[in-house]
């Protein structure tokens, strides 16, 4: 049987050995353990502060958006320069939409030039992969259709060259386009070539499928395909 003294000692000893290995390694790391109670406390403060500014800028940013969308009815060239302003302050989702805004207001206004270099804009930012190709094709399909040429259509095969990749959600339109570039360089073969495969590919969008099909058409057979036709129809002579 257990002695209730020895056992009453023995738990004094041990609670005093406690108490002393907890002074030591409080007087080794309290001022730690302090600093970084203190750390996380100011951190849990700055975020907090910084969520409610991030909410209050967000909520000022979309009235700005709707204000801008509000004069876009009445007033374009009004609308076209708050959305400038609203797209030159940041990177969110409201400067990516008033940018591209600003840029589809300035093509319909006729300005086209200046659209396109709004595109560009967008393209050469920071944003998400899909809209800045999206920038991308809108920007050369203006420069296409006011008629480029000469090394103003290298560039624009060259900028469209990694959005025929096939993984880029893109691919079909940057192909009809990539088509288009190579009829105005004179390519027809190129041309031909790019539009045949959009119309064998049964994962093409139906509109482009059907544009690229009425292009063919009009481009007629290849040349191959033509004298291979004619050769096919010739009677042989006679000896």
């Amino acid at each position: 049987m257990a002695d209730p003294v020895q056992e009453n000692l023995l738990r004094e000893i041990q609670e005093d050995l406690r108490r002393e290995k907890l002074e030591t390694l409080w007087k080794r790391y309290g001022s730690w353990l302090i600093a970084a109670a203190i750390a996380i406390v100011v951190a849990v403060g700055a975020f907090q502060a910084w969520r409610a500014w991030d909410t209050s800028r967000r909520k000022d940013r979309g009235a700005e958006y709707i204000s801008a969308e509000t004069l876009a009815q009445s007033d374009p060239a009004a609308a076209e320069a708050a959305f400038a302003t609203l797209a030159a302050k940041g990177s969110d989702g409201y400067a990516l939409l008033a940018g591209f805004r600003e840029a589809s207001i300035l093509a319909d206004q006729g300005h086209r030039d200046q659209a396109a270099v709004a595109y560009d804009r967008i393209a050469a930012g920071g944003g998400e992969p899909l809209y800045r190709d999206l920038a991308t094709l809108r920007a050369v399909a203006l420069r296409l259709n006011d008629g480029a040429s000469g090394e103003e259509l290298e560039t624009l095969a060259v900028r469209l060259s990694p959005l025929r990749e096939d993984s880029n959600p893109w691919r079909y339109s940057a192909r009809e386009m990539s088509a288009a570039v190579a009829l105005q360089r004179g390519d027809v073969t190129g041309a031909r070539e790019q539009l045949t495969k959009l119309q064998g590919d049964v994962e093409t969008p139906q509109g482009i499928r059907a544009r690229a099909a009425e292009v063919l058409a009009r481009l007629g057979p290849a040349p191959d395909a033509a004298t291979s036709g004619e050769d096919a129809n010739r009677l042989p002579e006679g000896d």
